[in-house]
């Protein structure tokens, strides 16, 4: 600020003294002031550029989370300063399956329970879903935006939520534990005839417990839901009890 004072001063002073030229003052005087003037109208911008650029402005409001350096403190070019972190709305990271990915679509309305005090529901929007299946864990990343206008949520909380895929009526559906995953393919294991018979199944919709079964078994039919991980198709199976 004292520097762009000072050429401020300078600049005036030099307006002053090329008014004072052009009275009747000789021609090498009125080139010399005017020369004056604009080295001090140069050395008054530069110091107004240096103070504009002393100050930092974020490009949307919200609250410092953190500060990374001190008073006075020498910085270089490129290190971060102060971390910012808008509050109004917040993204909620998820990953699906392959059968949660289909069914989900941006714009969906998604039920939220945070960890803390899961007893609040939040409402949340699905807002982007990525297009390829991350390939070491082979889910599909999505995000979701939440409004947080009250502030309620706080960055780095962690939650569950709920999407739902429409209703779904008439449909048949197993434990989610009773379906072997072989590669690309699902298997179940139905008792026939006291042997154990291995069908193949594709699946609908899946939540945490259960599965819709698209294809591959009818109603009626005898499930084995204990020890089937440990069949291979045509063994024997003594039931014991009711399942």
């Amino acid at each position: 600020e004292s520097q762009l004072a000072g050429a401020k001063a300078q600049y005036e002073t030099a307006l002053k003294n090329k008014e004072l030229a052009d009275i009747g003052a000789r021609e090498e005087d009125r080139v010399s002031a005017e020369a004056g003037v604009l080295n001090a109208r140069a050395r008054r911008d530069l110091a107004r550029e240096q103070y504009n650029k002393a100050f930092f402005y974020s490009p949307f409001d919200g609250t410092v989370a953190f500060i990374y350096v001190d008073p006075g403190e020498m910085v270089t070019p490129g290190i971060p300063l102060i971390n910012i972190v808008s509050l109004q709305t917040l993204k909620l990271s998820i990953a699906m399956n392959s059968e949660e990915a289909v069914n989900v679509k941006v714009g969906d309305e998604v039920l939220i329970h945070p960890e803390v005090n899961s007893s609040d529901v939040f409402t949340g929007t699905v807002s982007k879903i990525d297009i390829k299946a991350d390939e070491r864990t082979g889910t599909f990343s999505a995000e979701i935006k939440i409004d947080n206008s009250d502030g309620r949520l706080i960055p780095g909380m962690t939650a569950t939520c709920k999407l739902s895929f429409g209703e779904h009526k008439d449909v048949l559906v197993i434990p989610l534990d009773s379906i072997i995953n072989r590669g690309m393919y699902k298997f179940v294991f139905i008792l026939e005839d006291g042997k154990a018979v291995q069908h193949q199944v594709i699946t609908g919709v899946i939540n945490e417990n259960e599965a819709e079964i698209v294809d591959g078994l009818q109603a009626g039919q005898t499930l084995i839901i204990e020890g089937h991980k440990n069949l291979n198709d045509g063994d024997l199976v003594d039931v014991r009890g009711e399942s």
